[in-house]
């Protein structure tokens, strides 16, 4: 794979983990009532 592939798929993955880790004890209204915590989620996307 090219190397901007590669950074583009690492990327992806520590994103997916820190949205995992964002949300990792939280209830769905837990995020729905947290702007601070949606807000993170969005970003990782």
């Amino acid at each position: 794979m090219k190397d901007d592939v590669l950074k583009h798929l690492h990327d992806i993955i520590e994103a997916a983990r820190l949205v995992a880790r964002f949300v990792g004890d939280k209830m769905f209204d837990d995020y729905m009532d947290d702007e601070l915590l949606r807000s993170g989620v969005e970003r990782k996307f």
